[in-house]
């Protein structure tokens, strides 16, 4: 492999330490030295303390003693670095995740739309056979809703299916599916079909069902 224009050979594979933002490669601290020509600059130290020992307080001992360092115990330092690499990844998931679900509303609310369109002949024959126009209403929301349900269903299927298969691939990628999460996207998705399947109704308030019978 190459790293920093330099050949390495590689001599084992590590678990665990890769994600959707970067990769990690573990090399000797002399070559990484030749790589970047710096000598005796490290940007952490371990410390080892000795049995009995309390590790915040000898990191304590240690910042009051050594200028210009900041001394952690393990379990800070890890809190905060997972706190780091959170932060790094959770914009780029945030981005994706409200790419994927405008585009799913997208579609959903063209759908409804769409498919209300294609049955105002059908509506405008209930309302000839005496249909009132809130039961027109009721239909078509009935149809929106339907339509959210199903699809939800099935989204939500298929992203258990991919919560199964994912860790199969190898990829350090853990889904989690919240009932806030679930709460959210449901909420929105029963919205806009609502306003999608609102916009055609006005059209199939004002049928005339003479003219439906006339074939316009």
């Amino acid at each position: 492999v190459e790293i920093l224009g330099e050949e390495f050979e590689l001599i084992g594979l590590s678990e665990g330490t890769t994600s959707l933002v970067n990769s990690i490669a573990f090399i000797s601290m002399d070559d990484f030295e030749d790589l970047r020509d710096s000598y005796g600059t490290v940007s952490f130290l371990l410390v080892k303390v000795q049995a009995g020992e309390v590790p915040e307080i000898v990191a304590a001992r240690i910042q009051a003693q050594v200028r210009d360092v900041t001394a952690q115990s393990g379990s800070t330092f890890a809190r905060q670095e997972r706190r780091v690499v959170k932060d790094m990844s959770t914009d780029l998931i945030t981005i994706m995740n409200l790419i994927g679900l405008l585009i799913g509303l997208a579609v959903m609310a063209l759908t409804v739309y769409t498919s209300t369109l294609s049955r105002r002949r059908e509506y405008g024959m209930l309302k000839a056979l005496g249909a009132r126009n809130r039961d027109l209403y009721a239909a078509v929301l009935a149809q929106a809703m339907l339509s959210v349900i199903l699809g939800f269903f099935f989204g939500l299927l298929a992203t258990f299916l991919l919560k199964v298969v994912i860790p199969f691939s190898g990829a350090n990628l853990r889904l989690e599916i919240s009932s806030m999460s679930l709460l959210k996207v449901g909420s929105v998705s029963l919205l806009i079909a609502a306003i999608s399947a609102v916009i055609p109704i006005r059209q199939i308030a004002g049928l005339d069902p003479a003219m439906v019978f006339r074939g316009r």
